[in-house]
Parts: C-alpha cells; sequence; structure tokens
C-alpha cells in the first residue's frame, strides 16, 4: 500500500468487494488484487539532489519504459516539472482513466527495482516507483447465471441482478490516509482502514444452473429455422418443493459477466431478427409520444414499418430503404456497447 509524502495527502485506501458463492461454496464472483503504477518524483529528485547526480532520475525514467512501455522523456519532464509531487498515478490510458495491473505484468519491473537496490549492486537505484492497491471483479464462470448475478461496471457500481439488488451490502466502505504537517513541521499521518464488503451465499446451485443453461441452448438450437433461431427470449426457473428455495435461475441469451458490453448478438439471432429488433428500438427513439411498431419483409417488395399511430387508432406505412437499414447495422456494436442488448430480450 502506497501512502502520500505530500504536506497535505488524502490517500483512498481501496476496500474489497464481498464475493457471491452458491449453496455450495462454488464461487460466482470474487475479486483478483490488482496494482497501480505510482511515481513519487519528489523522492526521485530529492535523491538526485542530495548526490549531486541526474542518473536516477534516468534510471527511474529507463525503467519505466523498458518494463511497462511508457515514454522515458515523458516521465522525466514530469519528475523535473514536479519536484514536490510524492502521489502520481501514471498508470493511465490514452484518455487519462487510471487502470491497474496485475502481479506478471509488474514482476519484471519489481525485480529490477529490488536487484537495483540489493547489497553490492553496481546499477543505478530505481527510486520513487510504488504500487497501490486494487481490485478488479471476476466472474470464473463465464456466462453462468448471467441474468441472476449481473456485473460490476467500470465505476466499480453493480448492474443488473444481485449485483447491484445487493450493492450496499457487498460494495463495502473505502479507507483513507491522511497526511499533514504539525506546527513543528513534523509529517503526521492518520489512516482509516478500509471495511470490506459482505459476501452473499446463495440458494442456487451452480450444477443445476448448469444443467439447466445447457437445455436452454439445446432448446434453441433445435429450433433454428430459417425464419426463427430459437426463442427470443427464455427464462426457467428450478425450486425447492418443500423449502421455496430458488436452486436455479437462467435467462438466455447469455453474455459473459466477464466482458458484458461485447455481447456477440448474432450468436443468438439470425439477419432478419436482428434487422427487426434494431428497427423496433431505433423507432422507440424517433417516435416519442407513444407510437409502436414492426417491420416487415416481404419477396419482392421494400421493408417496410407498420406503424401504429395511437391518436387515430390506424397504422401507417413506412418505408426503408436499403440505406436506412444499412444505418441500422452500423449502430449495432455502438447499441450493444451500451448495453441496449438488454432491450432485445423481448417475448
Amino acid at each position: 500500500m502506497v501512502y502520500s509524502q505530500r504536506q497535505a495527502s488524502d490517500i483512498v485506501i481501496p476496500c474489497e468487494r464481498g464475493s457471491i458463492y452458491d449453496a455450495k461454496g462454488t464461487v460466482l464472483a470474487s475479486n483478483i488484487k490488482k496494482y497501480i503504477v505510482i511515481l513519487d518524483a519528489k523522492q526521485v529528485m530529492d535523491y538526485s539532489k542530495q548526490m549531486g547526480n541526474s542518473s536516477y532520475i534516468e534510471a527511474t525514467a529507463n525503467a519505466l519504459n523498458q518494463y511497462l512501455g511508457f515514454d522515458k522523456q515523458q516521465i522525466i519532464d514530469f519528475i523535473n516539472a514536479n519536484p514536490k509531487d510524492a502521489y502520481e498515478r501514471i498508470s493511465k490510458d490514452e484518455n487519462g482513466k487510471v487502470y491497474a495491473l496485475d502481479t506478471e505484468e509488474l514482476k519484471p519491473l519489481m525485480s529490477a527495482i529490488e536487484a537495483s537496490k540489493a547489497k553490492g549492486s553496481k546499477e543505478t537505484p530505481i527510486l520513487g516507483i510504488q504500487f497501490e492497491d486494487s481490485y478488479s471483479r471476476i466472474y470464473p464462470n463465464g456466462t453462468l447465471a448471467c441474468d441472476l448475478i449481473g456485473y460490476v461496471n467500470d465505476g466499480d457500481e453493480g448492474t443488473y441482478g444481485l449485483e447491484q439488488y445487493y450493492e450496499t451490502e457487498l460494495k463495502g466502505i473505502n479507507g483513507r490516509a491522511f497526511g499533514y504537517i504539525n506546527d513543528s513541521t513534523n509529517l503526521e499521518k492518520q489512516i482509516v482502514p478500509a471495511k470490506n464488503g459482505n459476501s452473499l451465499i446463495l440458494n442456487v446451485d451452480a450444477s443445476i444452473q448448469r444443467i439447466v443453461e445447457r437445455k436452454i441452448v439445446e432448446m434453441n438450437d433445435s429450433m433454428d429455422f430459417e425464419e426463427r433461431a430459437g426463442s427470443y427470449n427464455t427464462g426457467v426457473i428450478i425450486m425447492e418443493c418443500d423449502t421455496g428455495n430458488i436452486k436455479a435461475m437462467a435467462g438466455y441469451p447469455f453474455y459473459d459477466l466477464n466482458d458484458p458490453r461485447s455481447v456477440t448478438i448474432d450468436k443468438y439471432y439470425s439477419e432478419k431478427q436482428i434487422k427487426e429488433l434494431m428497427t423496433k428500438f431505433a423507432i422507440q427513439e424517433e417516435y416519442i409520444n407513444g407510437i409502436s411498431s414492426n417491420i416487415f419483409f416481404e419477396e419482392g417488395k421494400d421493408p417496410y414499418l407498420k406503424v401504429l399511430n395511437e391518436e387515430t387508432g390506424k397504422d401507417e406505412i413506412v418505408m426503408l430503404t436499403q440505406e436506412q437499414l444499412n444505418k441500422l447495422d452500423d449502430d449495432l456494436s455502438g447499441y450493444v456497447r451500451d448495453g441496449v442488448w438488454k432491450n432485445f430480450c423481448i417475448s
């Protein structure tokens, strides 16, 4: 854990989100520890001045470049421009969003830092690089019970399912590390530890859940006709009669909880169905005054929409050009990425 050496600091100590288990202890949702790379420019600059040698700045920049691919000159420029900054998160993407790295990615750099500081080493010590704890949510079983469990979004908040419903219980409370200079010019620190989230133990049995989901897929595959590929949406619940405990709860289509925004919708829907569903959604945006619609395809005719005008109670025909259909197809990936695929699950 890294704490700031700045004159006034307020550093978040991340808590660990609670895990989710099935009735037999199978892990359905857990966390892996990762690390955010911190640059302590103050430590590097102070040591360089003390030793009268700028090679320490060079060594730090070289290490970050060699092992993590950071721009060497940018690191040197940052240290020189911020000689009193003891806490800067430098593992950021091109949009400035902070990201964390796993242990395997950091092992070579960690080893190099340790070797450079070892007794008798002739290498210039690599200074000012530290690692802050972070946690990433993982779902070991991928798509299993995806609709039931839900997932954690980029803001570390539960989305859909149990992750959202039990957000308060699962999330926990981050701790904080405060630092300040007292009247005697000494650095005072106060640490409020993080409180990890509570875990959930479900009545659901992962083995039964797998069987149900496998049977759903088999049923839909058996209905793979030209006009339709299985059901638009399937839901199954298995209940224990004498207790009322839910042993399985499955919805279809499935999606990977570890990558919920990369839904391959063409795996579950035919090209015709995709056009129908996308058009349905697009019309809901265009006709905002409560007008519903459906798309129709007939041989020898251009595709058209039959729109119900709720004010007149009559159907209106809206023709679709190939260009409009192509645009809907182009927009598909954007809608899926933003989670709108949920709107496709119609019965």
